[in-house]
């Protein structure tokens, strides 16, 4: 079983993948720092409730959506 912020970065990694957008873009639309996203999806960064709703917010999906099927 993956760690919370290893499961959280990788589930930001599919959905933005689905999208077929670039970290860049994810960064842009999410107005969440580059390097901060990369360390995020990589698992190495703690990361509060208002980035992560940046985040999933930019990528249209609810709160519900992201954390159904969460590893």
């Amino acid at each position: 079983m993956l760690g919370a912020k290893k499961s959280i970065g990788k589930k930001i990694v599919l959905l933005r993948e689905k999208k077929g957008w670039s970290q860049i873009r994810l960064s842009t639309e999410s107005g969440v720092d580059n390097s901060d996203l990369s360390r995020i999806e990589h698992g190495n960064k703690n990361l509060c409730i208002d980035t992560l709703e940046k985040i999933y917010t930019a990528l249209g999906i609810s709160y519900q959506e992201f954390f159904s099927e969460l590893e």
